[in-house]
């Protein structure tokens, strides 16, 4: 019993990193599985619900359950250590991205297993509380949904080890950096629709044609072992340009999932100024597949934290209306 009790835990430990770097198969009809089974989503008509509605923030699992096929179950919080987290935000018109940073560790005589992943889902309701996120890569990977009294419950089979995994956040919980930190500016938001996120704001343009998104996130306080602590120290490490690609790139691609076919390419870096602040700013094009994502980011510390905008457009929409509302958005940024 104690060698099955430590080979149900090694599944686990596989059957998380596994779910983390994609080997989800989509293709398995959940009726085969002794676990418990989710409804399928209605085929009635009209059951798309806008995809604002889904949570969007940065969350923290508070559980993650593993159901093998014999009928035992795992939970991560059982774990020596279990750090899970997912940042969610929105991809587009029913379509949201998930970025997942998971970090592991049985036993205190285990290593500590690291990894990270970015999907993009397409988001299909049934009601307003259940639905199905359907991933555009190859492995079409399916997830049930369930947002019910403030938790957001994903669940998902994992074909290689045969077993239902469930993750289940309190979104209802958030990051007390966003309270504070939305504190440190403020903008004339008229012509966007305005979603507040545990880390701070994503615009979505109501007047433009086309999806466009600006996000401003801040981070927590920059703690006293920081080795950059104010904005002059990060723009003075990011003077040569070899050196602004290579942190653009890290930053893109450590998010980004480049085994599915990704490719991203950074096309200019250098320095700009938002708010009356020096930022530093890199352009990048993310060929998805399935879409081209052109992507904007100025990054910066302000009273001690990280400030990152982002704004992010599909490839041919970048037209002069759209160029008016992101100068017209941005231009009014005051920081306090």
């Amino acid at each position: 019993m104690i060698k099955k009790h430590r080979d149900i835990k090694m599944l686990f430990i596989v059957c998380l990193c596994v779910l983390v770097v994609g080997c989800v198969d989509a293709k398995k009809d959940s009726s085969t599985s002794k676990g418990t089974e989710v409804s399928p989503v209605s085929t009635q008509k009209n059951n798309l619900l806008p995809t604002r509605l889904f949570p969007i923030g940065r969350f923290t699992a508070k559980e993650v359950i593993l159901e093998v096929r014999d009928g035992r179950t795992f939970r991560a919080s059982e774990m020596d250590l279990f750090d899970f987290v997912s940042n969610i935000s929105l991809a587009g018109e029913n379509r949201i991205k998930i970025e997942i940073f998971a970090k592991l560790r049985m036993t205190s005589k285990h290593q500590t297993k690291q990894d990270n992943r970015l999907d993009y889902y397409r988001v299909q309701w049934s009601d307003d509380s259940h639905g199905k996120l359907v991933s555009e890569d190859q492995s079409q990977q399916v997830v049930d949904f369930t947002i019910d009294n403030g938790m957001l419950t994903l669940k998902a089979w994992v074909s290689r080890n045969n077993a239902w995994e469930t993750q289940i956040y309190n979104i209802g919980k958030r990051d007390n950096s966003k309270k504070d930190g939305t504190k440190l500016y403020r903008l004339l938001s008229a012509g966007w629709q305005r979603n507040t996120t545990p880390t701070g704001e994503v615009f979505t343009c109501s007047v433009c044609e086309s999806q466009v998104q600006v996000q401003v996130d801040i981070g927590p306080p920059l703690g006293p072992d920081a080795k950059i602590k104010t904005n002059e120290q990060l723009i003075s490490q990011l003077k040569d340009s070899k050196q602004q690609t290579k942190f653009a790139d890290n930053m893109l691609t450590s998010q980004i999932p480049l085994k599915e076919g990704y490719s991203v390419k950074i096309e200019r870096t250098g320095f700009t100024k938002i708010g009356g602040q020096d930022a530093f700013q890199f352009t990048a094009v993310v060929d998805m597949k399935t879409s081209v994502i052109h992507d904007t980011t100025m990054i910066l510390i302000y009273k001690g934290r990280f400030v990152k905008i982002t704004i992010n457009h599909h490839d041919g929409t970048l037209n002069a209306n759209v160029r008016e509302a992101i100068n017209s958005l941005l231009s009014s940024v005051e920081f306090l």
